[in-house]
């Protein structure tokens, strides 16, 4: 069917039964908005619904016989026009960008996340009082639920650490319980990395990382130290191994983790105990092959004997697909010492590791060896702490939290004046802390708040809070416990 011009009518004719109105005051339901053509082709909806409001139906009006016609051409409306306003980038930079606040929890501020564990997650910290970097291990009781016998093993852990004060042994420095939130902090020390990850192998290297033996000498007897003051405590760690030894950038060796530790009675006879909850790697064999009782020292002796190990030679001493395997083969007490190992080191392996715990080395053995006492001449092999793990530590992840704390900014308007506001100090605090090292109450004022609320005291004391010159749009922060 042919059509030309002439024979189209205006576009504000309208076919069909739908009415055609002529101004919003005749259409009562004008401001609202309707789906547009692809919409309702897409969704199997009558265009006819809605086509007053979207499209004006032309057909050919000689060819019209009172029926309607497939011949039509739409003449779509144009779109609305829609203002486009120009938005500063600061502004723009201000709303998308997350800002970040500082968070105080007693005397110290959280950082970023720099672990993450099962059940817990660990963050950097700075102590006001001190301006020390530390780490804070926060645990969460939902998750310690989840976990079998999660929350034994944190009472555990920070029950122990309570009691123990040694260069190497990780150090508690204050434990603050939150009962509103249900967390537990324990602040530590600040580690930059663990020994397994600095024997874990490059992914680009293909190859296994061992130490050189001056420096396994080195962390070894700084863990014969520690492992004989916990022992002199009465103290079984149960789970000696790499990724539980932590260094400090002064290369000071960290035993960390003493969740499945266990104390004896000091009026114990022995050291014996029946339970035994380590990594199944670096079990001794008498738990391998399923005793009822085991020497708790020596346990810790035999896990000391394959950390040694696998500092020297990056490999373990039992391997094998799945657990039953690998506690055949540690029951059998068969491994192999690498023929370049020299003759001291190899000795005090085997007795390390000798499969009859009457005849293992005990601490005071082990520190009369002559691999122990003799210091092994420095070279130039050196395993350095991974680069990762170095920028890490050498990155103060604080210090965006330090900028927004105590920066101060204005912002001039058109009549080039400056406005300021005053701090709103909160009448009642968001959560009450108690620690177990500081004996002092928390002092109630007469407005409500409490003085140990958080680190910023002058902050939070509402004689000496000056105004601050701030943006108006960004109302100032202030240092609450959130």
């Amino acid at each position: 069917m042919a059509m030309t011009d002439k024979h189209l009518l205006p576009s504000s004719l309208f076919i069909g039964n739908i009415p055609q109105y002529s101004s919003e005051k005749d259409e009562p339901y004008s401001h609202i908005q309707r789906p547009s053509i692809l919409y309702n082709y897409k969704n199997g909806h009558s265009s006819s619904e809605h086509a007053g409001a979207q499209f004006n139906i032309l057909y050919d009006e000689g060819e019209d016989n009172g029926e309607q016609t497939s011949g039509c051409l739409f003449e779509l409306t144009p779109p609305t026009t829609i203002p486009i306003q120009r938005v500063s980038s600061e502004d723009d930079f201000n709303f998308y960008g997350k800002r970040k606040r500082a968070k105080f929890i007693g005397p110290y501020l959280f950082g970023d996340v720099i672990g993450q564990g099962s059940y817990a997650k660990v963050k950097e910290c700075l102590d006001r009082r001190s301006l020390c970097r530390r780490a804070v291990k926060i645990m969460q009781r939902r998750r310690l639920r989840k976990t079998p016998h999660g929350e034994k093993m944190a009472a555990t852990e920070i029950r122990l650490l309570k009691k123990l004060n040694h260069p190497n042994v990780i150090k508690l420095y204050d434990f603050i319980r939150n009962d509103e939130k249900q967390k537990l902090y324990l602040f530590i020390d600040l580690c930059v990395v663990s020994l397994q990850e600095m024997l874990d192998s490059d992914e680009h290297e293909r190859q296994t990382k061992a130490f050189p033996i001056w420096q396994a000498h080195r962390y070894f007897v700084q863990l014969i130290d520690g492992i004989e003051y916990l022992h002199s405590k009465f103290i079984i760690h149960n789970d000696i191994k790499p990724g539980n030894l932590l260094i400090t950038i002064e290369h000071q060796l960290k035993i960390t983790d003493f969740g499945t530790a266990e104390q004896l009675d000091m009026f114990s006879v022995d050291d014996t105990i029946n339970r035994s909850q380590g990594t199944p790697a670096f079990q001794c064999p008498e738990i391998a092959n399923g005793e009822d009782t085991y020497s708790g020292f020596s346990i810790d002796i035999w896990s000391c004997g394959v950390t040694l190990y696998n500092l020297v030679t990056g490999t373990l001493p039992f391997e094998a697909d799945n657990i039953y395997l690998l506690f055949q083969t540690i029951g059998k007490g068969v491994y192999t010492i690498p023929d370049d190992t020299e003759p001291h080191l190899t000795s005090l392996l085997h007795g390390l590791l000798h499969i009859d715990k009457r005849q293992r080395f005990t601490v005071e053995q082990i520190k009369q060896h002559e691999w122990f006492r003799r210091r092994p001449p420095r070279t130039f092999d050196f395993l350095p702490f991974p680069q990762l793990a170095l920028n890490r530590f050498q990155s103060c992840t604080m210090q965006d939290y330090l900028i927004e704390l105590h920066r101060t900014s204005t912002l001039s308007n058109d009549n080039n004046h400056i406005e300021e506001e005053t701090i709103k100090i909160p009448n009642n605090p968001v959560a009450f802390f108690n620690s177990s090292y500081d004996n002092q109450p928390m002092n109630r004022q007469p407005n409500g708040r409490t003085a140990l609320n958080c680190s910023c005291s002058r902050t939070l004391s509402g004689d000496n809070i000056p105004s601050i010159k701030s943006r108006s749009r960004h109302p100032p922060k202030i240092c609450v416990l959130s």
